[in-house]
């Protein structure tokens, strides 16, 4: 069972009912009043409904767990937030993008490397996945975040500087620059123990780049996809949620493809 469209409509579940042919429901859709900053209501509830559907990550590892089915069905509900952007208004502003984001759901290529596997597969290693954006005019800063607290006692930050805005695709053109593992030292020292992934952005040129598209944003939710097609789904956090994660903006990062432009 999928989500599918039907006469200009879509079809997706109602909350708290099974993955069923039953308990599926049509909404009447329409993409062309939507607004960036004013979601329709039928919008909302497609937003809602997505939301609901991944809103325990640490079950579904972030979309690697998700079962075939269910995956089906979040993936048609963002193609339906997709289309319902205004194509004539720019997703790619300080004021829609900057701030702090948390992943909930990734899709994953058969690509993927074993470090990869891990950070994100692997939810009894890792807590959660961070993102902090930082916009100006026409470049910013990108930092990402994997939480891996609870197993290792630390986490992972890969830093990115944005190098333009592509206004017209709607992409934020991306650089690496830098990355490391930050380890808690207690009970021998207070201050964590610092350790350089090896992975030497200075010297990989163009691998060191990419490109990440922003296909939905609004106050509540983003999706953007990557260059090799990876798609991210994301929640914003609040200010206070913010300061939780970390009181420097060194400290916040985010998922492991994210980290690894070529597979994105």
């Amino acid at each position: 069972m999928s989500v599918g469209f039907v006469f200009g409509s879509v079809y997706f579940r109602c909350k708290h009912d099974r993955l069923s042919s039953k308990s599926m429901r049509r909404v009447k859709f329409t993409s062309s009043n939507t607004s960036l900053r004013c979601s329709t209501s039928d919008t909302i509830s497609v937003r809602n409904e997505l939301l609901q559907m991944l809103k325990d990550t640490s079950k579904s590892g972030r979309g690697r767990k998700t079962p075939a089915e269910l995956r089906n069905v979040v993936l048609e509900l963002v193609g339906q937030l997709e289309s319902s952007v205004n194509p004539n208004e720019s997703r790619v502003t300080p004021e829609l993008l900057n701030g702090s984001w948390k992943c909930l759901y990734t899709t994953r290529v058969s690509s993927a490397s074993l470090i990869q596997r891990f950070i994100v597969g692997s939810t009894e290693q890792v807590q959660n996945v961070f993102q902090r954006l930082k916009l100006s005019n026409a470049q910013g800063r990108l930092s990402n975040t994997a939480d891996f607290r609870n197993s290792a006692r630390g986490v992972l930050h890969v830093n990115a500087n944005i190098e333009d805005l592509n206004t017209a695709q709607n992409r934020l053109e991306i650089r690496f620059s830098d990355a490391f593992f930050e380890l808690d030292a207690r009970p021998f020292s207070i201050t964590p123990i610092r350790i350089p992934y090896p992975v030497p952005f200075r010297v990989l040129g163009k691998k060191a780049c990419g490109w990440l598209e922003v296909t939905y944003v609004d106050e509540m939710m983003r999706i953007s996809r990557g260059n090799r097609g990876t798609v991210f789904v994301l929640i914003r956090l609040d200010s206070d949620d913010s300061e939780n994660i970390s009181n420097s903006d060194s400290n916040l990062i985010l998922n492991d493809d994210f980290l690894f432009p070529s597979t994105w």
